[in-house]
Formats: structure tokens, sequence, C-alpha cells
């Protein structure tokens, strides 16, 4: 797919193929670690159990409702976690520390943004169809990387036939196609 094809798709379906690919993305590692949690049971019950001891009773059930999600993980560490599995491409696709961080930042804003229809405008991408197509295609590279690794193929062989495919590596590769216009 060419920029200029890029540019021409509806803003739509580009928003929803992105969507689409941080929702994968989420639940890809929600079944890789059904039981990942961010504290561990005992220790999230106990902290909600001597918050809760203070909770006026009236108030209760709704302190409670809004600890529920107490100890699940953000989309942020479910993604760092992604990425840090494709160790062998990763640098690669996203760039050095740094525009990791901030590949994981955007992917999250954006995600959150069309997930609870938030308005977030700390964004340092470019919100334009482009933008989205980049990001959804190093997405792309994650999942791919994640299904093939969970299939048994060893990392480096993945990484190496990742890189011998032209057109998919075009797409991937942060030298051909930069996620972010400064790379």
């Amino acid at each position: 797919m060419s920029a200029y094809t890029a540019q021409r798709y509806d803003k739509g379906y580009v928003d929803s193929r992105f969507f689409i690919l941080a929702s994968i993305t989420e639940s890809l590692h929600r079944e890789l670690n059904p039981d990942k949690t961010l504290y561990g049971e005992a220790i999230s019950k106990q902290a909600i159990e001597v918050v809760l001891r203070e909770v006026p009773e009236h108030a209760r059930d709704v302190v409670r409702s809004k600890l529920a999600w107490l100890n699940a993980l953000s989309f942020k560490t479910r993604l760092s976690e992604l990425m840090q599995a494709a160790d062998a491409v990763i640098e690669d696709v996203l760039g050095n520390i740094d525009y990791q961080k901030g590949f994981t930042r955007q992917v999250t804003d954006w995600r959150n943004e069309q997930a609870h229809m938030t308005d977030r405008r700390k964004l340092y991408v470019s919100r334009d169809g482009i933008g989205y197509v980049r990001m959804a295609a190093k997405l792309k590279v994650i999942i791919d990387f994640q299904i093939l690794l969970q299939l048994g193929f060893d990392e480096q062989v993945i990484a190496e036939r990742m890189r011998d495919l032209r057109r998919y590596w075009f797409f991937a590769s942060n030298k051909t196609w930069p996620w972010r216009s400064d790379s």
C-alpha cells in the first residue's frame, strides 16, 4: 500500500482498522496470560477490604465497583509486554527505547480515546489517516510475531523471515516507514 493509497482511505475505516488491531493486541495478551494481575489476588482483595472498612456503609457499593479493576493490567502494560516478547524485531519496527515508549503512549492514547470516547490532545503524532495506518502496521507486526512465537517458531527465524518479506517489511520497518515524522 502506498502512502497515496493510505491517505485516500476513509478516516472511519482507518480509525476502525487501528482500533481493531489494538483490541486484538489486548485480547491476545489476555489469552496468553489469563491469570496475570497487577498485584495478585490476595493482595488486591486485602487492599479492597482495608479501604472498604474506612468508607461509610452507604457508599461501599459504589467504592467497591470503582475498585473492581484495581488488580487489572492496563492496556499500556499489556502492549508493553507483547512488545518485549517481540524483542528480536521491535527496535527495527519502532526505533530506540524512547520511540518505543512514545509508541506505547500513542497507541494507548488513541485506543483509549476511541474505546472510552475521551479527548486526549497530548498526542504528538499527526492524527491523519497515514498516522493511523502506520501505527496499525506496527501493531500488526507485534501481533504476528507473538502468534508465530506461540505456534512454536524460533524468534530469530521469525525475525529473519519477516525481514525477508520485502512488501511486509516495508510497512514494518521504521527506516522505510517510520511511525513518527522525526524518526
